[in-house]
């Protein structure tokens, strides 16, 4: 099956370079690209939903966390970017950190990936826990391009191509968020969803 590079067809300073379609390419192995680490954080308000807290109103700390493609170096003949996200949602109690060889391998063939940690031990019903996405999203959008850009993304997120993946009750909220169309006003792609469970309301 023939593998397609994400970027194949874009029009960029780049689309004079070599257009990547590899045939017979092993994706179980690290792709052309290494990888930066990025963190932040948004406040976002805990929604009414989530019937375990007293006080559901009290803003809610949610640390995100992005593995961004690089090039190794300036000769290097894979294109600079900007890069499709991957949004790659948890499973039930999991974190981020469980996920980090996935998020590696994908950005390592030119994703960039997106995760968040829920506040943990805590049963989030589905309803409360979907727009915490267009918040990272809104993050990442202000960290990766204009004035307030963090260097590392400076240009390397295309939100116009943003897809949604997830294990288990990621993969639950991964295809809710897929079936809604859209998340912060940006159109979802595709979907990927790893075993997806539907085990809360």
């Amino acid at each position: 099956m023939p593998f397609l590079w994400p970027l194949r067809g874009r029009a960029s300073a780049a689309a004079s370079r070599t257009q990547f379609m590899m045939n017979e390419v092993d994706i179980m192995r690290d792709g052309p690209y290494v990888w930066s680490k990025v963190t932040g954080q948004v406040t976002s308000v805990r929604s009414a939903g989530n019937h375990l807290q007293q006080d559901d109103s009290r803003p809610l700390k949610l640390p995100l966390f992005v593995t961004v493609p690089m090039v190794s170096s300036p000769t290097d003949a894979a294109p600079p970017g900007p890069f499709p996200v991957c949004v790659l949602l948890n499973g039930f109690q999991a974190r981020a950190s469980y996920y980090a060889p996935l998020a590696r391998r994908l950005a390592s063939w030119g994703y960039v990936v997106l995760q968040y940690n829920a506040p943990a031990l805590t049963i989030i019903p589905d309803a409360a826990e979907m727009p915490y996405l267009g918040e990272a999203l809104r993050w990442l959008q202000a960290a990766s391009s204009g004035e307030a850009a963090q260097p590392t993304l400076q240009g390397r997120a295309d939100l116009n191509r943003l897809v949604v993946a997830g294990h288990s009750r990621g993969g639950k909220l991964a295809a809710l968020h897929f079936c809604s169309g859209s998340v912060a006003g940006l159109p979802i792609r595709s979907a990927f969803l790893i075993d997806p469970v539907d085990n809360t309301a």
